[in-house]
C-alpha cells in the first residue's frame, strides 16, 4: 500500500502561485493559437498553388 503524499492519485489539476504565471500562460496560449493558424493559411495556400499548375 501506498503511504504519505503518494496514497491518493493526483487530480491532474494545476494551481499557479500567481497573477503573473497566469498571464504567461494566457500569453502563450494565444501566440500558439496565432502560430495554427498561421500554418492552417499557409497549409490551404499550398493546395491552392497545386491546383494552379
Amino acid at each position: 500500500m501506498a503511504k504519505g503524499k503518494f496514497k491518493h492519485k493526483p487530480t491532474g489539476e494545476r494551481t499557479f502561485s500567481s497573477w503573473e504565471e497566469i498571464e504567461r500562460l494566457t500569453l502563450i496560449r494565444q501566440q500558439r493559437a496565432e502560430a495554427a493558424k498561421k500554418r492552417e493559411e499557409e497549409k490551404a495556400g499550398m493546395s491552392l498553388a497545386k491546383f494552379a499548375c
